[in-house]
């Protein structure tokens, strides 16, 4: 038997291994950047509003954006008062609108 190097030894196998970490890196990267969910951002100001008021989650109801720069609108309306409104924006935080109406105004002015 020779000591004559093998194409699959020397050559295949690093650079399958260097493909594949290099996939992996890539796939987590693209993971981590995707941001939450719409269903985990209803989720969680559905949360917020049930710790701060003592209704259930079930008051809230959330419809995609329609303003640019907002990803979503989440209205919370309890029994009694007023509805509690979070308007979501593109990274799913809130909002610098104050209300809805701003909002609508700021898209109506663009």
């Amino acid at each position: 038997m020779t000591d004559r190097p093998t194409i699959w030894r020397d050559i295949a196998a690093p650079l399958a291994g260097l493909l594949g970490l290099a996939a992996l890196g890539g796939l987590t990267l693209g993971v981590l950047s995707e941001g939450p969910t719409d269903t985990a951002l209803i989720e969680r100001y559905a949360a917020l509003y049930a710790r701060d008021t003592g209704n259930p989650i079930t008051d809230c109801e959330a419809r995609p954006a329609s303003v640019q720069g907002l990803r979503l609108y989440i209205v919370c309306r309890p029994d009694l008062g007023p509805p509690q409104v979070f308007l979501v924006n593109q990274t799913g935080g809130l909002s610098d609108f104050e209300t809805l109406d701003d909002a609508l105004r700021a898209e109506g002015s663009t």
